[in-house]
């Protein structure tokens, strides 16, 4: 395990992520900085088992939120606005800014309504990207746009839909397709399957609506149907599950439906999942439960000091736990899953 304290945090932690390079961690925390006050993210590499500080650092402002994504080899940085605009940055495995991408413009006299946006990474490398803004020429429409792991793009802006009806979420299975989620009629929200170029490869069909909806891979292939407690958490309070390409949502696996409140991590390479955060639901109670993938067979049981559900699994097998002072610290266990 390492320690890793940011010496000018002076505000609680963000989720933290780490990349499939050779461990390369994202520790986020929030800054009350007198000129720049807002969330913060920083590099780190372990070396000779201390946490060292490499690359540069990622600022986000008071108006905007930061979504961090690991990538196969580097990070992507997702932004948004409180007055609608959003963009997409890539760094690379050592902390080097690599490209930035406008997603959305922001909210001003010259764009008059606020448009929203949504990204959704891909499990093996690559960000699905979905906005709904207003044209001068169109009215509302909402348009989807696919960029590879170092933030290029592989697809122009593809229309796929009209009206006032606002990107809410966006998940990729393992095969590449995406899942989107505008808003519907009747408590309900709207979802259609796109292949990787932005094809749709279903009809719309009706999901359940809630606040904040987030998609979590599967192993076997499917999507899994969440709801997050606050903007930029992982998915848990999981409700159904939708096979890739389907037009209906089905149940949970067994598995997930014990553990619904967890959240859940891939590890090991695709061949296991990490659950925790819960209530309590699933074997391990608080603790850390590993579970064989697909199946979700349960494989035993891991204590981890000061661990919650802020806690969070990186793409290289890394476990980051957070700490729960005003001054943000990290406990690190380097590719514990790996």
């Amino acid at each position: 395990m390492a320690q890793v304290a940011t010496p000018e945090a002076d505000g609680a932690c963000q989720r933290g992520v780490g990349d499939d390079g050779d461990g390369t961690f994202l520790l986020g925390y929030f800054a009350h900085d007198p000129d720049r006050t807002g969330p913060r993210h920083l590099f780190f590499q372990i070396h000779n088992g201390s946490a060292v500080r490499v690359g540069g650092t990622v600022f986000g402002g008071e108006d905007t939120t930061q979504e961090v994504f690991s990538q196969p080899t580097g990070f992507s940085v997702f932004t948004p606005s409180d007055i609608g605009g959003s963009a997409l940055d890539t760094w690379s495995h050592d902390g080097v800014f690599v490209s930035g991408t406008q997603i959305a413009p922001r909210h001003t006299n010259a764009v008059p309504n606020p448009p929203n946006s949504i990204v959704g990474v891909d499990p093996s490398g690559g960000t699905a990207a979905v906005k709904t803004f207003f044209t001068s020429d169109k009215g509302w429409i909402t348009t989807y746009q696919r960029f590879d792991k170092s933030g290029a793009p592989e697809t122009g802006e593809v229309q796929i839909d009209s009206g006032e009806h606002h990107v809410r979420a966006v998940g990729v299975a393992l095969s590449g397709h995406a899942l989107v989620l505008l808003d519907g009629t009747n408590d309900t929200f709207r979802a259609q399957w796109l292949a990787r170029d932005g094809t749709a490869i279903s009809k719309p069909f009706s999901l359940q609506s809630g606040s904040f909806p987030r998609f979590q891979f599967l192993m076997d292939g499917s999507l899994a149907l969440g709801f997050v407690r606050s903007y930029g958490d992982p998915p848990s309070l999981f409700v159904s599950r939708i096979e890739d390409g389907a037009e209906v949502a089905g149940p949970l696996p067994a598995w997930l439906s014990q553990r619904s409140l967890d959240v859940v991590f891939a590890i090991r390479q695709g061949r296991g999942y990490a659950a925790f955060g819960g209530d309590g639901g699933g074997a391990c109670g608080a603790d850390l439960e590993v579970l064989a993938a697909p199946s979700g067979k349960s494989c035993g049981c891991l204590k981890v000091p000061h661990l919650t559900r802020e806690a969070s699994v990186g793409r290289d097998g890394s476990l980051m736990v957070p700490g729960l002072s005003t001054s943000c610290s990290y406990d690190l266990y380097p590719k514990l899953f790996r």
